[in-house]
């Protein structure tokens, strides 16, 4: 019966007032990589994820400094630095997002320790 009241209602119109229909599938699975790059640092997600993990790991190490870390991981995020350009900021740059000295040499400082217990999968 289905059929048959299938064949008798009229053919489909476009869809409302001749707006193309909604696309219902995508050919292309949009991707989640950032692809395009204007230096040859790779920014985006995974540099501001390594970026959190450090300072982690750096309250861990340091757990009385743990408060004034995340608050310079936040002003680092906030500034747009990752990772992979944390040694290339300034100290002045350090200074003006509120960085204290100490906090400042302690992040330059140990990101080879970081880097090492990194490859050796000890995080």
């Amino acid at each position: 019966m289905q059929y048959l009241m299938h064949q008798m209602m009229p053919q489909p119109y476009p869809y409302p007032y001749g707006l193309p229909a909604p696309y219902t599938q995508l050919r292309d699975a949009p991707s989640h990589r950032h692809d395009v790059r204007s230096s040859s640092i790779v920014s985006g997600s995974d540099g501001v994820e390594k970026l959190a993990r450090y300072i982690v790991w750096l309250a861990q190490k340091n757990p009385t400094l743990a408060k004034p870390l995340f608050e310079a991981k936040k002003a680092l995020i906030e500034h747009d630095f990752s990772f992979e350009t944390l040694e290339h900021v300034t100290d002045d740059e350090f200074l003006q997002i509120g960085i204290s000295g100490g906090i400042k040499v302690l992040l330059k400082t140990q990101m080879k320790r970081f880097k090492k217990a990194q490859d050796r999968g000890t995080l």
